[in-house]
């Protein structure tokens, strides 16, 4: 499964269309669209995107598939303030990925 796919996975499991995800996310639907085609990869800033609308996914699962979709336990304060996921974890994982490709 790609990251694309596991993208998809999470506006499913939501019961979002492209739409209302894409602009959960803050992004255009073209882009979204985009990333769902294959003609454009997922960037840093999707990942961020994501991980505040949806704090509760693991990121390591997002990035790489590995472990579960979702954190067994997500604090209440992560839940409402979502902090941006630190810009060096990102950038670790884009590099993984390209290695990865």
């Amino acid at each position: 499964m790609e990251m694309k796919d596991r993208i998809r996975q999470i506006m499913d499991d939501a019961k979002m269309s492209q739409q209302d995800f894409a602009a959960k996310l803050g992004i255009s639907a073209a882009s979204l669209s985009s990333i769902f085609t294959g003609r454009t990869r997922p960037t840093n800033n999707h990942v961020q995107a994501i991980h505040k609308a949806f704090p509760e996914i693991n990121i390591n699962w997002l990035l790489f598939g590995e472990g579960d979709s979702h954190l067994s336990v997500v604090p209440a304060q992560v839940v409402s303030e979502a902090p941006e996921l630190p810009f060096h974890h990102v950038l670790e994982g884009e590099a993984r990925l390209n290695e990865e490709m």
